[in-house]
């Protein structure tokens, strides 16, 4: 799991995660994203994201929430990959690919 504080407003930091993990070397979907604003003028995004690996039978995803509740923008990436392997299912390491994707892809604006 990655958490990290960066200098961006919410929407920056969402619009270059994306950017990052749709045209990056991962190339993965964007399956899902929630958008809140307060009345209070903070925002609350969540984005999900999944690839799927057709020589492994196996998805990847890529959960990366955004808020800056709190005054500073707050990034959570919590990225799970794995194969179906049956009665055993495994990490490939591919999650921990995608938080780093992310740190990449924020990396000089990480406080």
């Amino acid at each position: 799991m990655l958490s990290l504080n960066v200098t961006l407003s919410v929407d920056e930091a969402g619009s270059l995660v994306q950017q990052a993990i749709e045209t990056g070397a991962f190339s993965a979907e964007l399956c899902g994203s929630y958008l809140e604003r307060s009345p209070q003028g903070h925002t609350a995004l969540t984005l999900v994201f999944e690839k799927y690996y057709m020589r492994s039978s196996g998805r990847a995803s890529l959960t990366v929430a955004l808020n800056d509740l709190t005054g500073t923008t707050k990034v959570w990436a919590l990225g799970a990959g794995g194969r179906d392997g049956g009665l055993f299912s495994f990490d490939l390491g591919t999650g921990e690919d995608f938080e780093r994707e992310v740190r990449g892809a924020l990396g000089g604006y990480i406080l």
